[in-house]
């Protein structure tokens, strides 16, 4: 039976009843923006309800996903979204933080790391709970911080990706070189043509060559959705 608090995809469904950050286009477009080569091991970060881990169990077929939250909520439903996928076997889910993951003596390394990371500065804009307020604002999680444990866990030819508000993903961007991280792959999302840029799309990696650039717009003057925005998460919505 369908629950009160249930998103369907095309293959997979998502539970969203303990979350504090629900279903939204952010994760929709990370999931199905970043760049998926043959990953062997799969790292999300900050996994909320699973979402973007699942939409990444779609895309590969091999790939063994490890999904984390430093709320127990959110990792316990991720946790049972994973369960009644498809992909089940692929998939796992902790409440652990990346600084403590990081700092690990035996660690694992990971040639995809994914995040739509926490990304008001503290005392900006207020959250409605507590656990929104946590998902939502960088305290317990900073770019330094996200950064330095990205190159302590990424393969050598592996790959960051990430989902930021314009002026944060300004601020990553410049911070990264420090972390010995460099810009790959970089698109400007806009909700509507003429309006400012509202997010970035971000891919790094170890390897120092010239950034790719586009541009992706949500939807057109009549707020249909666009035709690339269409293509670009076909594989994943209903109504698509």
């Amino acid at each position: 039976m369908r629950r009160k608090h249930q998103f369907d995809f095309k293959q997979f469904s998502i539970i969203q009843e303990n979350t504090a950050m629900k279903v939204g286009t952010d994760g929709v477009l990370l999931g199905a923006w970043a760049t998926v080569d043959a990953p062997e091991k799969v790292l999300d970060i900050g996994t909320g309800t699973g979402l973007i881990a699942l939409m990444i169990a779609q895309r590969c077929n091999q790939c063994k996903i490890e999904a984390i939250d430093v709320s127990e909520a959110a990792a316990a439903e991720a946790s049972m979204n994973f369960q009644v996928s498809p992909w089940s076997d692929r998939l796992s889910s902790k409440t652990i933080s990346i600084q403590e993951l990081s700092n690990k003596k035996e660690r694992h390394y990971y040639d995809l790391i994914i995040s739509n990371p926490p990304y008001f500065e503290q005392g900006g804009t207020k959250a409605q709970s507590e656990g929104r307020q946590q998902a939502r604002h960088n305290h317990t999680l900073s770019q330094e911080e996200l950064l330095n444990s990205v190159n302590h866990l990424l393969t050598p030819q592996g790959k960051f990706s990430v989902i930021l508000p314009y002026q944060e993903g300004l601020s990553l961007i410049e911070k990264s070189n420090d972390f010995e991280l460099f810009i790959n792959r970089k698109t400007g999302f806009f909700s509507k043509e003429r309006k400012p840029q509202e997010r970035w799309l971000l891919e790094f990696s170890k390897v120092k060559k010239a950034p790719i650039e586009d541009s992706l717009i949500h939807y057109t003057p009549s707020n249909e959705w666009t035709t690339p925005y269409k293509l670009l998460t076909k594989d994943f919505y209903i109504k698509l």
